[in-house]
């Protein structure tokens, strides 16, 4: 893994912290929320979502055959594979 991938992996895990830490106090304490209920929940949303986002771009390696290990959900193979196909019942 090179030096500017753990770097943005660890920018994405400190981003990812801070707005689900601080975040979530900020609407609870804002004003605006009660005059515009439905934007307070879209914002809730967006942030909650780009949290998730961020935490797993920041574990993602990169596509296959960029020196990544990219994703592999095929239980089928005794060996990780690298592809990008995610399987929820195992091949026969």
């Amino acid at each position: 893994m090179t030096v500017a991938a753990v770097l943005v992996a660890a920018a994405l895990v400190a981003y990812a912290a801070c707005l689900g830490m601080a975040g979530s106090r900020m609407l609870g304490r804002a004003r605006w929320t009660a005059r515009a209920p439905l934007l307070a929940i879209v914002v809730y949303l967006a942030a909650g979502w780009s949290v998730i986002a961020a935490l797993g771009l920041a574990g993602w390696r990169g596509p296959p055959g960029t020196g990544g290990t990219g994703w592999s959900a095929s239980r089928s193979s005794p060996t990780p594979t690298r592809s990008w196909t995610w399987t929820a019942i195992p091949s026969r």
